[in-house]
């Protein structure tokens, strides 16, 4: 099973790194219809290229996410997604800081390769992906929960400011012939 905190890691990497993902991952296509930064976030989302969903389950990455100062813990998030209209999950953590030490040894690996710290505090500056692949193959097998349309809402909050994202896509296998 997925941890909340790696489904979280993935939504946020979906939304700072474009709007439109292209599939050929187990013949699943997923594409963003929106993303909507809320004015006056905390953090800077900035050079987006769709990313790439290869048939390596891989996504190819091209964007940047800025943040203007140092971030201290705790870093409180809040998440409410919906599928098809129904509500799936509503989450929150009150520390992500904490939560960066309950994950699995795979999870870690996960978000470092991303480029995200795995402690706090998060140090002022800009992190970026140039093409670069992050692999997602040890979560193809819930692949096909995420088939639907999904939409919801992610909120980052710290002592020094706040960034919410809202969004919503489609995830679709492709039918055999």
């Amino acid at each position: 099973m997925m941890s909340v905190s790696v489904i979280f890691v993935i939504s946020t990497v979906a939304l700072t790194y474009g709007p439109t993902l292209i599939s050929a991952c187990d013949g699943y296509t997923y594409t963003e219809d929106y993303l909507r930064p809320k004015e006056g976030n905390e953090m800077i989302l900035s050079e987006h290229k769709p990313p790439i969903l290869t048939d390596k389950c891989t996504f190819k990455l091209h964007g940047c996410m800025e943040v203007p100062h140092e971030i201290k813990g705790p870093i409180q998030v809040d998440w409410n997604i919906t599928k098809d209209g129904n509500q799936q999950l509503v989450g929150h953590e009150d520390d992500m800081c904490e939560g960066f030490n309950r994950m699995s040894d795979d999870d870690k690996t996960f978000i470092q390769t991303l480029g995200v710290p795995l402690e706090c505090p998060i140090p002022k500056g800009k992190v970026c992906k140039k093409d670069e692949e992050v692999s997602i193959a040890h979560h193809r097998g819930s692949l096909p929960m995420m088939e639907g349309t999904a939409a919801g809402q992610i909120k980052i909050t710290t002592a020094t400011g706040s960034s919410t994202f809202e969004f919503s896509g489609k995830m679709t296998k492709a039918s055999m012939k």
